[in-house]
């Protein structure tokens, strides 16, 4: 083989080998970006979740507290309250 035709087979290997390189360091970041985008949506989602259940304690409590005021206003006698 002469010079020229193993520069040029040189050449070819290391292009080769750099693209193997960009189409990994291409996948990694496409998982990477995969598992970022993941991980903001269960957060959004778990928040919202707890968000929706402290509503529904606070509304059940607004109720028991409003049903435990009519109960103490009923038990006065009248010109107390």
């Amino acid at each position: 083989m002469s010079t020229t035709e193993e520069r040029d087979a040189e050449r070819r290997r290391s292009a080769e080998k750099a693209l193997r390189r960009e189409t990994t360091v291409r996948r990694i970041k496409d998982i990477v970006w995969s598992a970022v985008i993941a991980s903001v949506i269960t957060i959004i989602v778990v928040l919202s979740l707890g968000w929706l259940t402290t509503q529904s304690v606070v509304e059940k409590a607004r109720e028991e507290g409003e049903k435990r005021t009519r109960g103490i206003k009923g038990k006065h006698l009248p010109g107390e309250i």
